[in-house]
């Protein structure tokens, strides 16, 4: 009698043991993105300005370090502005002491640009900001929105250290700027 061929068995792979490698691939995918994301350079907007100092002077008393203008740091009151629109801007002063806690302040100059409509772009500049500008460490507004008819360009965005000019509004641009720039500052936790 002829031996017989021992029959082999065909190994079947459990459709849990496929999943199990479907997701550990993709786990492994996803933190090797994680990893080369963070090692690329963040994006900028602005330019970047030498902290001038955080010394606080007394009200009234007019600040002899700013190194900008608008001013993104230097010398400053010991109250910080409140957020919001102002028809008129608070002291340079006051606005570095916000910067210092994280605000961004938006400056615009109608004068500018003789064919922008002021009272439309500070409607649509309002309308933009509500809602925006909350810090993660205090959960209330940051942003203050005010005139500054010395400037020669239409929008100014300023924020601890860094200054972002533009002939233009753009409300794209502006969030993007408050995304980079608002609680990137001493003290982002004070209000």
């Amino acid at each position: 009698m002829a031996k017989r061929k021992p029959v082999q068995q065909q190994r079947n792979i459990p459709a849990t043991a496929i999943i199990i490698g479907i997701i550990a691939v993709l786990f492994v995918g996803v933190l090797l993105y994680a990893v080369w994301d963070s090692t690329r350079p963040a994006p900028e907007l602005g330019v970047a300005i030498p902290i001038a100092g955080r010394e606080h002077i007394s009200f009234g008393e007019k600040a002899v370090d700013h190194n900008s203008d608008p001013p993104t740091s230097g010398q400053h009151y010991d109250a910080p502005a409140s957020p919001g629109y102002y028809e008129v801007a608070p002291p340079d002063e006051q606005l570095v002491h916000s910067l210092e806690h994280g605000y961004v302040v938006a400056y615009f100059n109608c004068e500018a640009d003789p064919d922008v409509d002021c009272d439309n772009l500070i409607a649509e500049i309002q309308e933009e900001i509500r809602g925006e500008a909350i810090s993660r460490f205090t959960r209330t507004q940051k942003i203050i929105f005010a005139p500054r008819p010395s400037m020669d360009n239409l929008v100014t965005y300023t924020s601890w250290g860094r200054i972002l000019e533009a002939d233009e509004f753009d409300p794209n641009q502006m969030r993007e700027y408050i995304t980079l720039y608002l609680d990137d500052a001493p003290e982002p936790g004070a209000p």
